[in-house]
């Protein structure tokens, strides 16, 4: 292995991936913990979800880059991959007409049940700030994804020659696509987790923490306490801020 590759800007991608497969800093745990049962553990769920977030990040990188290099496919080809690179090595396998219906089947699914987590925090944030139904604010925000959503859909096609900031070099290639999918996960995504560690860690009173533990707490709480105030904020800044000079 060449740890020589793994620079900064490596980190910082793969950091905002995690917070974009784990949504930490787009307020879908936030969500999902306000849900949670009093009697389940954060810090074991935290950890199993944690963990099980990995093993399939793995599992994902061990199914398709090796049809990436068997085929002779571009591995950097980015988003482009799934939808265009894959499709070719399907084609060319035995049964591939099956595999890749499974594929995209599982695909759309996962996507699928990343929009309705997606779309919780703000629709609980429409019923307590505008007193709406749920069913109004899901079809509101819904059709409102929808329309964005088109315009990284036309940057793979009849839009694909619109670069917005291609008079910065740094953007010069960048569709509409690239744009968002830079802006979000490289810089929101962190910004938004640092931002959320630093409101959990200093805002919070350590009491209510530390009752959300529950049998957890001691030592364990006071080194997570320590991380959340200090480790996170500083690792992420600082790969923020070398990966931007």
């Amino acid at each position: 292995m060449d740890f020589s590759k793994v620079s900064a800007s490596v980190v910082l991608e793969a950091v905002g991936q995690a917070f974009f497969s784990l949504g930490v800093a787009g307020g879908l745990m936030m969500a999902y913990g306000a849900y949670m049962p009093k009697d389940v553990s954060i810090p074991k769920s935290s950890l199993v979800i944690g963990g099980a977030d990995t093993c399939v990040a793995l599992l994902a990188g061990f199914m398709i880059f090796p049809l990436v290099f068997a085929f002779g496919l571009d591995p950097a080809e980015g988003p482009g991959l799934i939808y265009v690179s894959l499709p070719h090595a399907f084609q060319a396998m035995p049964a591939g007409g099956f595999v890749g219906a499974i594929f995209f089947a599982l695909l759309a699914f996962a996507a699928l049940t990343t929009v309705i987590a997606a779309l919780e925090p703000v629709t609980a944030y429409g019923e307590d700030r505008f007193s709406l139904s749920r069913p109004v604010i899901c079809v509101l925000a819904g059709i409102l994804l929808f329309i964005i959503g088109l315009a990284t859909v036309f940057s793979f096609n009849i839009w694909s020659h619109i670069k917005p900031l291609a008079t910065i070099a740094l953007f010069a290639n960048h569709t509409i696509f690239d744009l968002l999918d830079y802006s979000v996960t490289n810089l929101l995504m962190p910004l938004g987790g640092v931002c959320i560690a630093v409101f959990v860690g200093w805002r919070i009173k350590p009491d209510i923490l530390q009752a959300e533990f529950g049998e957890s707490g001691g030592r364990a709480f006071w080194l997570w306490l320590q991380l959340i105030r200090y480790l996170a904020p500083a690792a992420i800044l600082a790969v923020f801020w070398v990966n931007l000079t």
